[in-house]
């Protein structure tokens, strides 16, 4: 088919549709016994930091559990006020001073019944972990950020829903390129024998007609690297082309691992987290994750990023007139690709060495349809709506190849 034609006739990846199709092949090869995933051993596992447990009027009876005021709130109207509407929470109130400015955490719904009267209901509290282990976490809840905050400068872990004592542990300073394919897509898979990393690919989608329309997520299970444990679209381990983005970081030193590691015991998994970034007009370096897993990072120098000697790839800001990053260019050596982000390091648009392109159109916020509303302005609309349940903004609703 004349690449011409594509552009009149554009071809859209519709991403639920995608998503429905792994989930079969993830439950086939879960059900073969084929798919070995790491699952988390906790009883709690899967649970928020934070629950919102709410109760009913006389306290003595917890109705359920959401993950965040504002659903068990919902919730709470639903059982007791099923024909009111607009929930909403606040804090109680003392002499005008509200009681969460010094750590009071639980909190009061208010709904409107049909006659628009207000009716207020004391919703419940929040906990740390689920509400059989509240006393034993030794954790308080910063009622402005919802986190669980550790009295004795241990730290909150979700796997174990508890305060626990950390050691610091230190890993190779380039796991994070080290997920993924090394060499060609056939070395070493399923284990990369230096790191100890699986890593499996999985092709759910590809178009026989322009080779240039491909959805294939790769799974690393590598613990010790950036955001390891961090949902993605498919499922965490799991990325794919599509989501790949650049967030700022702070900067990072040679040879240094990137984030701050450390482990529960001596014969616990290693776990890593990103290092605090600096506020600051332009970052002072910034990362990138790729589809295969790996994440590059690109030091700030003057007005450029600069990245280890082993990366050819290359990131060019553009800049403002007030000196800020208005956009960012991302140059592939690997396959010849461009790829476009915003300033927020949002995957706009990806093009290969023969020019074409793939842009991507994300939720508005209001409408699945996305000839109402979309993001950017000047993405394409998807050829269909989604009938499912409204998309939140930022979610990705389509791809076009022209």
């Amino acid at each position: 088919m004349p690449i011409t034609t594509l552009a009149v006739f554009p071809r859209v990846l519709s991403v639920p549709v995608i998503f429905k199709q792994w989930l079969q092949i993830i439950l086939s090869l879960y059900a073969l016994g084929i798919l070995l995933i790491a699952l988390p051993t906790s009883a709690y596992a899967g649970l928020p930091p934070v629950v919102f447990n709410y109760v009913n009027n006389t306290g003595d009876l917890s109705f359920g559990q959401a993950d965040s005021p504002e659903t068990a709130c919902t919730a709470a109207m639903a059982i007791v006020r099923p024909n009111s509407s607009n929930a909403h929470y606040s804090f109680p109130e003392v002499n005008g001073v509200d009681l969460s400015s010094i750590g009071m955490t639980n909190f009061y719904c208010s709904f409107e019944d049909e006659q628009k009267r207000k009716n207020t209901y004391m919703a419940g509290y929040p906990t740390c972990g689920p509400y059989e282990t509240r006393m034993s976490t030794r954790a308080y809840i910063d009622s402005v950020t919802w986190t669980c905050v550790c009295r004795n400068g241990d730290r909150f872990m979700e796997n174990t829903q508890r305060c626990e004592t950390l050691t610091a542990a230190s890993v190779y300073s380039d796991e994070d390129k080290s997920l993924g394919s090394t060499c060609d897509r056939s070395c070493g898979e399923p284990i990369n024998p230096g790191t100890g990393n699986m890593w499996h690919v999985e092709t759910d989608y590809w178009s026989a007609l322009t080779r240039g329309m491909t959805l294939a997520r790769t799974y690393n299970s590598l613990p010790a690297v950036m955001d390891a444990d961090s949902p993605h679209t498919m499922g965490v381990r799991w990325t794919h082309a599509y989501e790949t983005a650049l967030r700022a970081e702070a900067a990072v030193q040679s040879g240094k691992n990137p984030g701050q590691c450390w482990r529960l015991s001596a014969t616990s998994p290693i776990q890593c987290e990103r290092k605090a970034v600096p506020t600051t007009t332009v970052p002072e370096a910034v990362s990138i994750l790729r589809a295969d897993g790996k994440r590059y990072y690109f030091n700030r120098v003057g007005q450029a990023y600069i990245a280890a000697a082993d990366i050819s790839d290359r990131i060019e800001p553009t800049y403002s007139a007030d000196g800020k990053v208005s956009a960012w260019t991302y140059k592939s050596v690997l396959g010849d690709v461009t790829e476009r982000y915003s300033a927020a390091g949002r995957l706009l648009s990806i093009t290969n060495r023969n020019g074409l392109q793939q842009r991507l159109t994300y939720s508005g916020g209001q409408t699945n349809d996305t000839r109402v509303s979309r993001q950017p302005d000047d993405a394409p609309v998807c050829t269909h709506v989604q009938s499912a349940l409204q998309m939140p903004a930022g979610r990705l609703m389509c791809v076009t190849d022209y």
